[in-house]
């Protein structure tokens, strides 16, 4: 007679990571698309800019005090520790992790870091036409030169 151990689900990410997750989706979608449509959407545009700049902010907030799972001690490894784990999940023989693995946590810091550096260079932009970054008047024009190249590279 073999016994079957039961199911049972755990929860991994808590409501507010879960929101932010598919929050983070759709506004990344939307950033695409409406940076790429010109005038039409460009408004819009910045507001989710600064929408997106409140989530970064959240989810940085979020990994220091949030839920275990969360926080950013439970993922985010010593990159000994990712190539290790690159080795073993290459081998056949990684260790399995609750929520992210030591890779998956370097992807999310990356992520996080390549998301705020959008938003930092979008506060010094301009479309040359109607709508200025919030900070590109304090900035000079080669820096604003500058962010905007970056803006465009970094989403390409």
């Amino acid at each position: 007679m073999i016994q079957v151990a039961a199911r049972r689900m755990i929860n991994v990410w808590d409501l507010p990571t879960r929101i932010f997750h598919w929050t983070l989706v759709g506004l990344f979608v939307f950033l695409i698309i409406s940076g790429d449509m010109g005038d039409d959407l460009i408004e819009w545009h910045f507001y989710a800019g600064y929408l997106l700049s409140g989530l970064i902010l959240f989810r940085v907030i979020w990994g220091v005090i949030g839920s275990k799972h969360s926080r950013f001690t439970s993922f985010v490894r010593h990159p000994k520790t990712t190539i290790t784990y690159l080795k073993g999940m290459f081998n056949g023989n990684a260790e399995h992790h609750y929520g992210h693995n030591p890779a998956g946590g370097m992807m999310v810091i990356a992520l996080l870091v390549l998301l705020a550096l959008q938003v930092a260079t979008g506060l010094v932009t301009t479309d040359d036409v109607i709508w200025d970054g919030p900070f590109y008047s304090a900035v000079s024009d080669q820096v604003a030169e500058i962010g905007g190249e970056l803006h465009e590279t970094i989403q390409g």
